[in-house]
């Protein structure tokens, strides 16, 4: 879902080159609406599709899960827009209960790795004193501020679920240029700086990271449960 955009477009060549992955329907702003369609047509008995990748937008996805709603559909999801509203989230939570989300803000394996970094070592920075800074710097064109991924880190600096919620961490947010997308944490002590960062030059390693993750969520050997929205740290290090 999200086909036609610059990442559905990466995502759609990443797949043509793995051979143990194929994608058997596109969905767009122009087919959109016959999504219900689609899912007769490829539908035979029990789930009409492996899995489902979606780079759209919120108002895409709560198109779409609403309709998977209404079937016997037990897919897994993959979600990789960022710009939820909470009112909007509800209904990833609520598919959730039939079927195993992920929900990848940001599919970089390296992004991912940082924030389990700093899950991991945060908190001794904080119960040393440090104060956390986040920075992410994106293209002009990026709607929604501050990024998917900024939120991640909070949550994973220990601020609990705040994908929609205001925190107490700074988050400085830049839109300019061409910028694919910088993300920084520096923890600010009294006698120095810590500072974590990544940088990303080219789209198609968030294309790699979402193959990873379709082949984690259709692999036999992996039970996924129901009710539990999971994450790329999830599909990377769990």
């Amino acid at each position: 879902i999200g086909s036609s955009g610059r990442l559905g477009t990466l995502i759609d060549a990443e797949f043509k080159s793995e051979p143990s992955l194929d994608i058997v329907a596109r969905l767009n702003r122009k087919n959109l609406k016959s999504i219900s369609t689609i899912f007769k047509k490829q539908s035979t008995t029990g789930n009409p599709f492996d899995v489902i990748i979606d780079v759209s937008s919120p108002t895409a996805s709560k198109t779409v899960l609403s309709r998977l709603l209404k079937t016997d559909f037990q897919i897994p999801y993959i979600l990789g827009c960022t710009g939820w509203k909470e009112t909007q989230f509800k209904v990833v939570q609520e598919y959730a209960k039939k079927a195993p989300v992920i929900f990848a803000p940001n599919f970089s394996p390296a992004v991912n790795l940082l924030l389990k970094m700093l899950s991991d070592y945060g908190p001794f920075l904080k119960k040393w004193g440090y104060q956390p800074v986040v920075s992410e710097i994106h293209h002009a064109q990026k709607l929604d501020s501050p990024s998917g991924t900024a939120k991640a880190i909070l949550e994973h600096l220990g601020n609990g679920r705040t994908q929609q919620k205001k925190t107490s961490i700074p988050v400085h947010s830049t839109r300019a240029g061409r910028i694919i997308g910088t993300h920084t944490v520096e923890f600010f002590g009294a006698h120095d700086l810590f500072c974590f960062k990544h940088e990303a030059f080219d789209r198609v390693l968030f294309a790699k990271g979402a193959a990873m993750a379709a082949k984690w969520a259709t692999n036999p050997s992996h039970t996924l449960k129901k009710s539990k929205v999971y994450s790329m740290t999830d599909v990377l290090f769990g």
